[in-house]
């Protein structure tokens, strides 16, 4: 892997500054990849919006609910309903998580957060 410590510094404060933050592009651009390398070390749990989380992320019990550490959500686009739920949890004062979503759409195409 490519050290990329100028997008890797870049992706720390913003993740140090908001709760959530976003990387978008193309498809096959190194998102995963710099989302691999910016989690290295870090207590972190990785999610693709294929999985059962999608269906059912307003579930208490979904793993969404108690995360700590930093939470990768891998095509993020493909899943709107997960950005109201994300609101939810970043806003909580007790939630020491740091979301970073992945997503392969530019950013006027992604579904708004209200």
């Amino acid at each position: 892997m490519i050290d990329r410590p100028v997008y890797l510094n870049r992706l720390d404060k913003a993740l140090t500054r908001n709760p959530i933050a976003m990387l978008v592009g193309p498809r096959q651009v190194g998102k995963s990849t710099l989302a691999e390398l910016y989690s290295s070390g870090r207590e972190a749990t990785r999610f693709d919006s294929s999985t059962p989380l999608r269906v059912n992320c307003w579930n208490n019990r979904s793993p969404l609910w108690n995360p700590g550490g930093l939470v990768i959500i891998d095509e993020a686009q493909r899943a709107p309903q997960l950005f109201p739920v994300l609101r939810v949890l970043a806003d909580r004062k007790d939630t020491p998580a740091r979301f970073l979503l992945l997503g392969s759409a530019s950013p006027g195409a992604l579904p708004s957060i209200q």
